[in-house]
């Protein structure tokens, strides 16, 4: 089998079998140095090249370019004709694929370290404002895809003042050079830089001490990089899980606080080990909020975080030795459902005693009626918020294990509000109560009217007896009797006055 290669057609796939071998044909268009490489997807694809130059066979490679990929980096001059020939190592009769590239790199290429991507480089003794630059091909794409993202990142634990890395990254042909620069940095002064490569080409990687401090040492990482967009989260209602599958390398996944409160980060579903990093990022910091390992077959939280509404949040996932990954990640926050206030009362809350007030969504069941309730806990303070507003607090000074806090608030079903109870607690959990305050009662009052009467009652039922009497008796030519009775609820007055005396006629007058 043989091929032409050009530097705007330099790359090349074959498959070869039986111990068959593939020849590729290249004229020199300038002086320069060149770069002849195979890449392949394959983890058992063992190639070998002879390199001819002028009908010269100047020299041969087997394993420099990594993945048992062969890799000569040679100086040619303008005219030159070149034939490459390539094969299965030994001749060996197992079938193999792989792509054969040429480029043209500057003179000190071959000269620079090498950087492994899917692994670690070791930076050591970077001066204030010192470069160093490494070289690397861009491994080929599994899915075949012309463009790959990956994180290239530093990691410096417990950095000094002054240190500040900055890093680029350009192709290393002439005849194509560019620089991708999207930087990210974290509270220790690392960067975290994503770019798009394209497989089997190559790259010079550079990383710079800008800062005004010595870097003793740091190590560069370079993996596959996939992202997804997990939306907004918060409110009165629960995201669904994000299924996740890793093919290798990192999955970061982005998400934006809609509402303040406290969250939790769940992988489940696990199929391997690994770990997960939470990052809130601002103005392109990157804080490290936490870590967690997990384990194949377990569920793993990152739990109890206060966000804020607005917050920008990275979660960062990967296997353990950045391979395939399968998983469900799915972000949920705290929310009250109150359906009883008599006997499914009671909230257990797990908080976070760093002083920060987390929220705690509530929402209402249909059988809550208007009236006054009463939310109450020990070891925390509280405040009600209303369609965002404060409406009740309990004091600031009163968080003790033994001292109840207290808030009362009116709720009517027909308004429709939002309710958020922020909480400020001492330790790593309250327990928090919901009561309704009974409906007050008004005492009655009687009616009393002349003769006979009843007094209404009104919510209240008082009785009283008393009795009085009076006779008046003197004698006339008139009799004059007086009986007034008062009858009700309230006190009763008998009162029976009889006059008999002398008057200028006779008769008889009754007054009832």
């Amino acid at each position: 089998m043989e091929y032409d290669l050009t530097l705007e057609d330099n790359a090349k796939e074959v498959t070869v079998i039986n111990g068959s071998e593939a020849w590729f044909h290249f004229i020199v268009p300038e002086d320069g140095d060149y770069l002849f490489y195979g890449t392949t997807d394959s983890s058992n694809c063992d190639n070998y090249a002879e390199l001819w130059v002028n009908d010269v066979n100047v020299t041969y490679n087997d394993d420099s370019g990594g993945n048992g990929q062969f890799l000569i980096h040679w100086t040619l001059y303008a005219g030159d004709i070149i034939k490459l020939n390539t094969y299965r190592y030994s001749h060996g009769s197992e079938e193999i694929t792989y792509t054969v590239h040429i480029e043209k790199v500057p003179e000190d290429y071959n000269s620079l370290a090498q950087m492994t991507i899917a692994s670690s480089t070791y930076v050591s003794g970077l001066a204030v404002g010192e470069t160093k630059k490494y070289r690397f091909i861009a491994p080929a794409s599994k899915d075949n895809s012309n463009k790959v993202r990956y994180m290239f990142y530093s990691q410096m634990y417990n950095s000094s003042e002054g240190i500040e890395l900055t890093a680029n990254i350009s192709l290393a042909s002439e005849v194509s050079a560019y620089t991708l620069d999207t930087i990210q940095k974290d509270d220790n002064g690392n960067f975290y830089y994503i770019v798009e490569l394209t497989p089997g080409r190559p790259y010079i990687f550079s990383i710079t001490n800008n800062g005004n401090a010595e870097v003793n040492y740091t190590y560069v990482y370079a993996y596959q990089y996939t992202e997804t967009d997990g939306g907004k989260i918060g409110g009165s209602n629960q995201n669904e899980p994000t299924e996740l599958s890793i093919a290798a390398g990192e999955h970061w996944i982005s998400y934006t606080a809609e509402e303040d409160g406290i969250y939790t980060f769940t992988a489940s579903d696990i199929n391997d080990s690994g770990y997960m990093y939470l990052y809130q990022v601002k103005d392109s910091q990157l804080t490290q909020l936490a870590q967690q390992d997990f384990y194949s077959g377990n569920t793993e939280e990152i739990a109890d975080r206060i966000l804020n509404k607005g917050d920008q949040i990275f979660l960062r996932i990967h296997q353990r030795n950045y391979e395939e990954l399968n998983c469900n990640v799915q972000v949920s926050w705290e929310i009250w459902e109150i359906t009883s206030v008599e006997n499914d009362n009671t909230k257990t809350i797990t908080t976070n005693n760093s002083g920060e007030e987390g929220k705690v969504w509530l929402t209402f069941g249909e059988s809550i009626s208007e009236g006054k309730y009463t939310i109450s806990t020990a070891g925390a303070t509280l405040k009600l918020y209303k369609n965002g507003e404060e409406v009740a607090s309990t004091p600031d000074n009163n968080t003790g294990e033994s001292q109840g806090n207290t808030i009362t608030f009116a709720y009517q079903p027909n308004e429709k509000a939002v309710y958020q109870l922020g909480i400020t607690a001492t330790g790593s959990s309250v327990t928090l109560t919901i009561t309704k305050e009974p409906e007050s009662e008004t005492p009655g009052e009687g009616d009393n009217s002349d003769g006979n009467g009843d007094g209404s009652d009104n919510s209240g039922d008082n009785t009283g007896d008393s009795g009085n009497t009076g006779d008046n008796e003197s004698e006339g030519s008139g009799d004059n009797t007086g009986d007034n009775t008062n009858n009700g609820s309230g006190d009763t007055n008998n009162s029976d006055n009889t006059s008999n005396g002398a008057t200028t006629g006779d008769g008889n007058s009754t007054d009832n």
